[in-house]
């Protein structure tokens, strides 16, 4: 399909980009990500019940001395259920550059299940580097067909009262979409983390999501898990 082609050129520049640039100043982050997560939710629906997941990150930061960001990344995420439904894999190739203040992030993503089905999508969005860190995104997918238009915001937070060694992250999102119902969609969460060591951080978090529409109930998830950054 169309949106495959245009996926794996994305994939190819970045990875032409990666054995061709210089890094700028500082090494490719690497994150690896282990957890437990009671529902898998996207874009406000459960997608499984308890669920394993393993998360991998990548950002390498590429030298462009006419503007002050320029990353490349890419993120991978397995989603196993314990009850041994199918398996899902979210994976995502993309770039985000512009100013200090404000960025440019386009990209593409692949989501497969394990003999089911598959949906490929294409995003653009523009995000502030402020308070809140809101982005305006554009996403349009195939299989099923639909365009959503999304406001998303994150921010870490840091509470005096508490050890340095704890850390806390709050995110939302709230979006509208045309298909496969017409609805609008949000999510709110929040995560707490302890350092285990300079690279490794155990944490657990909480969120919630739902839609406007009857089809889908709305849901609370848990999750507890192990992050390493390299």
């Amino acid at each position: 399909t169309k949106s495959k082609i245009i996926f794996g050129a994305v994939a190819l520049i970045i990875l032409t980009a990666i054995g061709i640039k210089r890094v700028k100043g500082q090494e490719m982050g690497v994150e690896l990500n282990g957890s437990y997560v009671s529902d898998y939710i996207r874009r406000g629906v459960s997608k499984a019940d308890d669920s394993v997941q393993a998360r991998i990150n990548v950002t390498l930061p590429i030298e462009c001395k006419f503007l002050d960001v320029t990353n490349l990344y890419g993120k991978f995420l397995l989603n196993r259920p314990l009850d041994g439904s199918s398996t899902t894999r979210d994976v995502y190739v993309g770039t985000v550059f512009g100013t200090s203040l404000i960025q440019v992030d386009l990209g593409a993503r692949y989501l497969s299940v394990f003999d089911g089905m598959d949906s490929s999508e294409l995003y653009g969005g523009l995000k502030l580097d402020v308070i809140g860190n809101p982005g305006v995104y554009v996403c349009n997918a195939e299989d099923p067909d639909f365009t959503s238009v999304e406001l998303r915001v994150s921010e870490s937070l840091t509470w005096g009262f508490l050890p340095e060694k704890v850390s806390n992250n709050v995110r939302g999102r709230v979006g509208k979409r045309d298909a496969p119902v017409d609805t609008t969609f949000y999510e709110v969460g929040t995560e707490v983390g302890y350092k285990l060591s300079d690279s490794t951080t155990a944490f657990a978090g909480i969120a919630y999501g739902g839609t406007t529409t009857d089809v889908y109930d709305d849901v609370v998830s848990y999750t507890v898990g192990v992050r390493a950054s390299f």
